[in-house]
């Protein structure tokens, strides 16, 4: 558990888990570069072994940013080919898939103008219509793409104070290096087969729609992983009951935030019934698309990425996690591998309806222990 607690205070501080691509997670597992400095510092405190170990989170903060600009390039260079997408997209009846977002992405007049554009549009499908849908989404797009900039800003602005944290934190008594081996236990123990029924309540837990997961999704990540932190910071400057309690204020928003767009998004899935698995059916032949699911499940995640999960899954499913419905997910896996149509929609109705009430009844349960999973992380965050 003190795991749980270096990584969120470590040098990704910065920053849902949503559906339908790979994860891009500011909190990765600790590189064995930085685990091994930080082995040698602790065993002999030294200038050099210091140094080695500055070294080697600024390595490692080298990256999330080296990550961000290739992402920011890419879309910067993709911004017509993901328009056009959007508008042809609204030209078949469908909303872009921001627009199915069910919490703030701090872009909210931006996705006001272009509902506005898509409703005068479908009233009237004229080219002056069409163009001012056009500028519309392009205005939408420039504000993300400001965004994701402004991110990268920040991140840069803060990496002094942010490598200082991380190494007063590795160096701490209070921080203690895994075992080896125990980082993703589930990923290792655990095979995709086995885990299709969670799957399939991730893309539940989203609203029953292919939603894109990066950095639409993060904008609420980042906020409170920014205000916990803060938080906690003001706790271990001063220890006293008044910033332990702001702190728990921190935690329970971030706590109340990932269940209320939980328990909404699957109200959507559930409206939507058993045809709202039509189009994850269609993917479930997809290994690569199997395969990244599986990934963004067990991939170790910063704090409000745990929360969500706790939240989503009932645990953090990067850890010891026990997958639910293991045997159904089993039997749909074999329906997928023998290509037989019918056996496949069937074994696969079966499992979405079960995880439909699966998710309904866990998130009820989870509002019961609200309570307990806040104090939970509390006492982690204040030892």
């Amino acid at each position: 558990m003190k795991y749980f607690v270096a990584v969120f205070l470590g040098i990704f501080l910065a920053q849902s888990s949503a559906f339908g691509a790979k994860a891009e997670s500011e909190h990765p597992p600790l590189s064995e570069d930085t685990k091994k400095a930080i082995a040698q510092y602790k065993r002999a405190p030294s200038e050099a072994n210091k140094q080695n170990l500055l070294n080697a989170l600024n390595k490692s903060y080298d990256a999330v940013i080296a990550q961000k600009k290739e992402k920011l390039a890419q879309r910067e260079k993709e911004r017509d080919k993901n328009i056009d997408l959007w508008l042809n997209g609204v030209k078949r009846g469908k909303n872009p898939p921001f627009m199915n977002l069910q919490t703030d992405n701090n872009k909210g007049n931006e996705r006001q103008i272009v509902a506005k554009a898509i409703s005068a549009y479908n009233q009237n499908k004229s080219a002056q219509n069409e163009s001012a849908l056009r500028e519309a989404l392009s205005a939408y797009y420039e504000a993300f793409l400001e965004e994701q900039r402004a991110h990268i800003k920040e991140t840069e602005d803060l990496r002094s104070e942010r490598i200082a944290m991380s190494f007063e934190r590795f160096s701490s008594d209070r921080f203690a290096l895994s075992p080896k081996g125990e980082a993703n236990k589930s990923a290792n123990r655990l095979s995709v087969d086995e885990v299709l029924a969670e799957i399939i309540a991730n893309y539940i837990n989203v609203g029953a729609e292919m939603l894109p997961v990066n950095p639409e999704s993060r904008v609420r990540e980042r906020k409170f992983n920014a205000q916990i932190n803060d938080a906690q910071k003001a706790y271990l400057q001063d220890k006293s009951a008044q910033n332990k309690a702001k702190l728990r204020e921190a935690i329970a928003e971030a706590y109340n935030a990932a269940l209320m767009a939980r328990v909404q998004s699957v109200k959507s899935a559930q409206s939507k019934g058993t045809k709202g698995g039509a189009k994850l059916l269609d993917k479930m032949t997809d290994n690569a698309f199997l395969e990244e699911q599986f990934s963004e499940l067990t991939t170790q995640r910063n704090l409000y990425g745990r929360i969500d999960r706790i939240v989503s899954f009932g645990g953090n499913t990067a850890d010891e996690w026990t997958p639910r419905q293991k045997q159904d997910s089993l039997n749909l896996s074999t329906a997928l591998k023998s290509g037989d149509k019918n056996a496949t929609t069937r074994e696969f109705n079966a499992l979405y309806d079960k995880m439909l009430k699966a998710q309904d009844s866990h998130l009820q349960a989870t509002k019961q222990r609200l309570d307990l999973l806040i104090d939970e992380c509390l006492d982690l965050l204040t030892r």
